[in-house]
């Protein structure tokens, strides 16, 4: 009887460390992972969060949702989500309507559309940036407004 519940327990604690290390990527728990060893050819749609540590070969429509390249993931494709955050490869266009961010370990290659742009110290970027939010809403992206900016508005 024990015994069964400490293997559960040890059971648990493998599982953390990849919990873990979604997290330092900046997804959530609730993330779809591709993961390293996988390569994905075609298209993925939907509206849950999506960490992308293997190869893309196509697209990624997530309006509503956030999509991760992980340091390891590598991208030859389009990317279009609510926020877009890269640490790994990208060469491909990529859409988002809040943001894009491209941390220091980002190798992107393509076109950046996005109401606001965020380039990290030590990345490397060949290509042209947009920051248009009209565009994105014209592409089918709905707005969500965000309170604080609301607020802000109201008060001017």
């Amino acid at each position: 009887m024990w015994k069964k519940n400490d293997d559960e327990q040890s059971a648990q604690n493998a599982i953390t460390p990849s919990r873990r290390s979604l997290a330092s990527s900046s997804a959530t728990s609730d993330s779809a992972v591709v993961g390293e060893s996988l390569v994905f050819r075609g298209e993925i749609s939907g509206d849950q969060n999506l960490l992308i540590e293997g190869r893309l070969e196509g697209s990624a429509v997530l309006k509503r949702s956030t999509i991760t390249v992980g340091q390891s993931g590598n991208i030859e494709g389009t990317l279009c989500a609510q926020t877009v955050d890269i640490r790994g490869k990208v060469k491909g266009d990529v859409d988002a309507l809040e943001m894009i961010v491209l941390h220091e370990t980002a190798r992107v290659e393509g076109r950046l559309t996005a109401g606001r742009l965020v380039l990290r110290d030590g990345c490397q970027f060949k290509g042209t940036v947009e920051m248009d939010q009209d565009k994105a809403k014209r592409a089918g992206f709905s707005v969500v407004p965000d309170e604080s900016e609301h607020s802000a508005e109201e008060t001017i």
